[in-house]
């Protein structure tokens, strides 16, 4: 039985790996979302040093993303939100000031793949994959999703993938996890070709 066990759980982990996505928390209850407010990146002052279009790159992808599943109403905020511990209270009147039935606070990273695999560091070599996180959050302040999605787990490249190619990537692949939360029959309404003005941005 304990063998069995440790099989199931090797096979889960090897999946989660292939797929580049980590499901950190799901309600259990069923979700109906419309309407989304997005704040930037909730870690941007300190991107914009490492690769400064990073949160633009951010807030162009996310809303053509959430049209591939239909939900059109989605707004960018002016409003800043904790990542770890953010303030329900600030997201309920998000919500009420803008009509929203949820709001997405996002945190993204980058992760330096050549250091990772244990090649000598070489200036301009390394892959430059993300690691990006989404919680969304019902008009109440209640956390309904947590993801994460890494891009070096989740895509397979022909080259060696720019800052811009996986910020889209990392950002695309954290919205169809969360819309397959939401509903798992989902798909993604246009597939995009994988080249696209994303990566000549």
């Amino acid at each position: 039985m304990k063998n069995v066990f440790i099989g199931l759980m090797i096979v889960l982990l090897a999946g989660c790996a292939t797929t580049g996505v980590t499901t950190l928390y799901k309600t259990k209850q069923a979700v109906s979302v419309k309407s989304i407010g997005f704040a930037d990146l909730s870690n941007d002052s300190s991107l914009s040093k490492i690769f400064p279009p990073t949160n633009d790159i951010f807030k162009q992808t996310l809303p053509i993303a959430f049209e591939e599943f239909g939900v059109k109403d989605v707004q960018h905020l002016t409003d800043r939100f904790q990542f770890q511990m953010p303030d329900t209270e600030a997201i309920k009147v998000a919500c009420q000031k803008n009509d929203l039935d949820a709001v997405l606070i996002t945190n993204l990273k980058f992760i330096n793949i050549a250091m990772r695999r244990g090649y000598m560091r070489m200036r301009g070599q390394a892959e430059h994959h993300t690691e990006v996180e989404m919680k969304l959050f019902d008009k109440n302040g209640k956390l309904l999703f947590d993801e994460k999605y890494n891009t070096y787990y989740g895509n397979t490249y022909n080259q060696r993938p720019t800052a811009k190619m996986t910020i889209h990537d990392g950002t695309r692949g954290d919205i169809i996890a969360i819309m397959g939360d939401i509903n798992p029959a989902a798909h993604p309404v246009n597939q995009p070709e994988k080249k696209n003005d994303y990566y000549d941005y």
